[in-house]
């Protein structure tokens, strides 16, 4: 992280910074048992307004007892955390095992390969031509206007299973992806269960069998069909 001093990491937890931390890095500190207050909160604006209370009282109580369950959470951190965009021209989630290079180099030469993929949507957030789509067989598939602008970025997309984001490292352009997770039908179900469903990722068991979208989907969708996500045809290491 260190290494990348042009760019800001926010830790967020209840865990007690280092005695040493680079300036580009700092943590978040917020108990657990705060961030699903915040979330209960975020639920309850959401519900009310549609006259769709979950509680007696109007409120849709958000308690989890797996810590690991916060990585559905990721996608929400501008909704929860608005002061942390400010300035910001970008906002990103990453996995804690992931060993960063020059995340800037790679950012420049990603937001240079836009690929603008629209096409007729199929089921499950699928598109029916992967021709037109498909970047990783196809390389003239996807093509932009002069002009176009990435606003997603993903390592390993282009890729064999056509989602345009995974979970390892997600990056959005910051007025495009901070609401984004509202796109999918499921979030408030997937705020509110206490098992973890995968949403930060492009798979996962609540896809299969319950048919609940991940962000995955919601970015796919929102390139395919709504011609609102332009990613990076780039294929980046990772």
């Amino acid at each position: 992280m260190h290494l990348n001093g042009k760019v800001s990491f926010v830790l967020i937890g209840d865990a007690a910074p280092p005695a040493l931390l680079p300036p580009n890095v700092r943590f978040k500190k917020i108990s657990y048992t705060e961030v699903q207050h915040r979330l209960s909160e975020l639920l309850r604006v959401a519900t009310e307004p549609a006259g769709r209370p979950a509680g007696l009282d109007g409120t849709r109580y958000v308690r989890y007892n797996t810590t690991y369950k916060a990585n559905d959470i990721k996608p929400l951190v501008p909704a929860l955390f608005p002061q942390l965009l400010e300035g910001h021209d970008w906002w990103a989630w990453a996995d804690l095992d992931v060993v960063f290079g020059n995340l800037l180099k790679f950012m420049d030469f990603a937001v240079a390969h836009p690929a603008c993929c629209r096409v007729a949507a199929g089921t499950g957030a699928r598109s029916r031509s992967t021709r037109r789509v498909n970047v990783f067989l196809h390389r003239a598939a996807c093509p932009c206007p002069p002009g176009a602008n990435v606003n997603v970025i993903s390592p390993l997309f282009p890729n064999p299973w056509l989602k345009k984001v995974w979970g390892p490292f997600t990056a959005f352009e910051a007025r495009f992806g901070a609401q984004l997770f509202r796109s999918s039908p499921q979030w408030r179900e997937i705020i509110s269960t206490n098992e973890y469903t995968h949403f930060d990722e492009w798979w996962g068991p609540f896809r299969y069998e319950r048919g609940w979208e991940t962000m995955g989907d919601v970015v796919t969708r929102a390139a395919e069909v709504r011609a609102k996500c332009r990613v990076a045809a780039t294929c980046s290491a990772f």
